[in-house]
């Protein structure tokens, strides 16, 4: 696969993705029926709102984003099926990716590109709830949705369990071989407070597991406790990946205030925790997670735009 324009734009600066899409979803309170009976199923209204969807890319992309990511995240066949859902999989990655690309496309100042999000089921290989071969042909199905929609990247995210991730770049790699669409892999893992995933795993294990699967262009954290608890982390894929890093916090825990869920760490601190983040660490890839709005994004551009690469792509 040659080098793809994002990578190639990592290799002159700061990248910046965009923020986070469930929580910019609750803010816009939506009634049952945008849901048409599925509610919760944020990625139903890539089919039923669209036109919120496609505002919540939008806000990015004016917020200065260079990528936005697909309402794509729960759309696979072991997540859908608790909604009956399982067969529409390929129908709603494709058009998430359709709408993340008009947005993309219209705008005329600048490129951006669309990353396809693909996380976690609700269900963990490494303690026996799925089978390999479930789990591999649910990736297939969604990663073949996005690229049919057009997406520039894939954006495999929030991995709890490091088998899943494992199952989820292959099937990625598979589902880019049927096509004969490579595309390039960011991978992001979530740790807790003990700096190790879900199930145990630390992060020399989990960057000696995914850093050297083909297709993976750049590793780093999503999610998590917010911003600070990553730093142990990133030192530790710093020093010991040579892929790019990608980073993209939550903006704290979430706490709840009159029964709505509110992050405490404002746009302007973000942006400066983010800023040492690709000043000590390298760190090319930034975007936010849950809680980040497009004024984090904001903030977030403007303090790194500045910046030149600290670490070869």
């Amino acid at each position: 696969m040659g080098e793809s324009p994002v990578i190639e734009l990592a290799k002159e600066r700061v990248v910046i993705l965009d923020g986070a899409m469930g929580t910019q979803i609750q803010a816009r309170e939506l009634s049952p029926d945008d849901f048409d009976g599925y509610e919760g199923l944020n990625e139903i209204l890539v089919k039923t709102r669209p036109d919120v969807i496609q505002d919540i890319h939008q806000s990015y992309v004016d917020a200065g984003a260079d990528v936005i990511e697909t309402n794509s995240f729960c759309a696979n066949a072991v997540f859908l099926q608790k909604y009956g859902l399982a067969d529409s999989a390929f129908e709603l990655n494709e058009k998430a990716a359709n709408l993340a690309k008009t947005v993309a496309h219209d705008c005329k100042l600048r490129p951006v590109f669309v990353s396809g999000s693909v996380g976690p089921t609700n269900r963990l290989p490494s303690l026996n709830q799925i089978s390999r071969t479930e789990m591999f042909k649910a990736y297939c199905d969604q990663v073949s949705g996005l690229l049919a929609g057009g997406v520039d990247l894939l954006q495999i995210e929030t991995c709890l369990d490091i088998l899943q991730a494992q199952i989820a770049i292959e099937a990625a790699n598979s589902a880019m071989k049927a096509l004969s669409r490579p595309v390039p892999i960011i991978c992001t893992v979530t740790i807790n407070s003990q700096q190790t995933m879900l199930l145990g795993t630390t992060m020399a294990q989990a960057i000696t597991a995914i850093t050297t699967l083909p297709g993976v262009c750049a590793f780093g954290l999503n999610c998590c406790e917010g911003p600070h608890t990553m730093r142990p982390s990133l030192d530790q894929i710093a020093h010991l990946s040579s892929l790019p890093l990608a980073v993209l916090p939550n903006v704290g825990l979430p706490e709840n205030i009159n029964g709505v869920m509110s992050y405490n760490l404002g746009p302007y601190e973000f942006a400066r925790v983010m800023h040492d983040f690709a000043s000590e660490f390298g760190a090319l890839f930034l975007g936010g997670c849950c809680g980040t709005t497009p004024a984090h994004i904001r903030e977030l551009k403007n303090a790194v735009e500045s910046m030149t690469p600290q670490k070869k792509c």
